[in-house]
């Protein structure tokens, strides 16, 4: 998969990382824990907006 925007890798790499999370139970629509689910979305967003410098300033 190429880059969606030249520099982008991490973000790229991250959203690979959101597709396949979990990906199979998805596909076939069986039950995902809500609470792993939060728990890991908590930590991918922090992890986009590391990769994207957003950051909120103290």
């Amino acid at each position: 998969m190429a880059p969606s925007h030249p520099g982008n890798e991490a973000i790229d790499a991250l959203v690979v990382e959101a597709l396949d999370y979990k990906a199979e139970a998805f596909d076939h629509d069986e039950p995902v824990d809500g609470g792993d689910l939060v728990e890991w979305f908590a930590a991918w967003r922090v992890a986009v907006r590391l990769a994207r410098g957003t950051w909120p300033k103290a």
